[in-house]
């Protein structure tokens, strides 16, 4: 599916007709505030427009039907200066106001599989009624809407002689109205948010680790909105990719028994990373809810996680003086290969005389180095590293942010005590 087409020019632009002057009877009456629009699948039909008055008057919402003319001049309506109080009333429920709830607002591109915002609503006419079609997601719109019009106009000006120009005008994106719905009403403070109608659809296509992605672009609601549209497995999969921050957001929001089930799908280390990050009040609730045989081996890795790290450290690893040379450093290695097959042999260490880490070589470096360069020219000076003194559970959720495969020890004087490889820290369920 491509929900992606050209914008065409012909059409009005909402946020050019925002603010235009109301008029009525012949006098001014207030300004465009807004158009409300019902939806009618390939389009939405506009069926009122909302006029602000000054001086914190109510606003009028006049069906389309009373209005004569609108363009980007002002809007016209076939209403005496008696009637204009009776278009006080709240519009018909149904109606979406297109300003609040859909300008400015987020949508899914299942494309790009990333989260675009709505900088513009095009809006056409037909036999006397007015439709929106299509939501500009562009950079042209965006221009256009920081008052930037003017720059808009050079960079994406139509010229068939320029390869720049024709280039520019493809990045001019806009999403057909059929792709695009309001959430549902009963998500409260999110119904001016926008999903595509084959979200759901579209989802379950998307891999794990994207959706994840996706998720951690959204907002707090907008972020449950579309994770409560993922099945069980897919959800799961989603929540175990996530940043520990939107994990705990995510599982806050659900009930305890969804958080339950979508956590009993899970591995058990999978389901140990998850409820690690979670206050000890609310994984005490969630834990009850698994099966036995699944809360006995989360609780197993919980208590290993609080182990401290040095007492996992492995002092077994490769030393090395900075004057040490590349080709010296090759032999010893492949001396030491022979002999163990470590994690811990993926990385050299170069320690100072007073037995502190001064950098770390890995096993690229050497196989791109000259033979007569030194560790200490090759190593690099800037590395990541884990405390004695914290805990298992500490040491995953580095492992888990940087990918290493083992990581060296420190004690606080900055001497280095040992290496803890990824496999030996609970809970860490798959390697890199």
């Amino acid at each position: 599916m491509n929900a992606e087409t050209k914008t065409p020019e012909k059409f009005l632009r909402l946020s050019e007709l925002l603010g235009a002057e109301a008029r009525a009877a012949g006098g001014r009456i207030g300004e465009l505030e807004d158009l409300l629009v019902v939806d009618k699948d390939a389009a939405a039909l506009v069926t009122h427009a909302r006029v602000s008055r000054p001086y914190g008057r109510p606003s009028l919402n006049i069906p389309w039907d009373k209005i004569r003319g609108l363009t980007r001049d002002g809007l016209d309506a076939q209403v005496s200066a008696a009637e204009v109080e009776a278009f006080t009333a709240p519009p018909p429920s149904g109606t979406i106001p297109l300003k609040d709830f859909v300008l400015d607002k987020k949508i899914l591109d299942v494309d790009e599989r990333e989260v675009e915002v709505v900088y513009d609503i095009l809006l056409g006419s037909r036999r006397g009624a007015l439709y929106a079609v299509e939501v500009d997601i562009s950079a042209f719109a965006r221009l256009s809407r920081l008052g930037l019009g003017w720059l808009a106009k050079i960079l994406y000006r139509s010229s068939a002689d320029s390869p720049q120009g024709a280039e520019r005008r493809r990045e001019r994106r806009t999403v057909p109205w059929g792709y695009v719905q309001a959430l549902p009403v009963n998500l409260g403070s999110l119904k001016g948010d926008l999903k595509l109608k084959v979200l759901k659809d579209q989802l379950s296509k998307i891999p794990s680790v994207d959706v994840a992605d996706i998720l951690e672009e959204l907002e707090g609601g907008q972020r449950l909105a579309v994770f409560q549209q993922l099945e069980t497995d897919h959800a799961s999969d989603a929540l175990e990719e996530l940043n520990p921050k939107f994990q705990r957001d995510v599982i806050a929001a659900l009930k305890k028994e969804r958080a339950a089930q979508l956590i009993q799908a899970m591995t058990p280390g999978q389901a140990a990373d998850l409820m690690a990050v979670l206050p000890r009040a609310q994984a005490e609730e969630i834990l009850p809810l698994l099966s036995a045989r699944k809360a006995d081996k989360v609780r197993r890795i919980l208590g290993e996680q609080e182990a401290r790290i040095a007492d996992f450290a492995s002092a077994d690893f490769l030393r090395f003086a900075p004057e040490t040379t590349v080709a010296q450093a090759r032999e010893l290695l492949r001396k030491a290969a022979r002999e163990r097959g470590r994690d811990a042999l993926l990385y050299l260490y170069v320690l100072d005389a007073a037995g502190k880490l001064s950098g770390i070589a890995a096993l690229a470096d050497l196989i791109l180095a000259e033979d007569e360069s030194t560790l200490g020219s090759i190593m690099r000076s800037t590395f990541v590293s884990l405390p004695s003194s914290g805990s298992l559970k500490d040491a995953a959720e580095v492992f888990h942010h940087y990918g290493f495969r083992a990581l060296p020890v420190l004690d606080d004087a900055g001497a280095m005590v040992g290496v803890l490889p990824r496999r030996d820290v609970p809970g860490l369920h798959a390697t890199p």
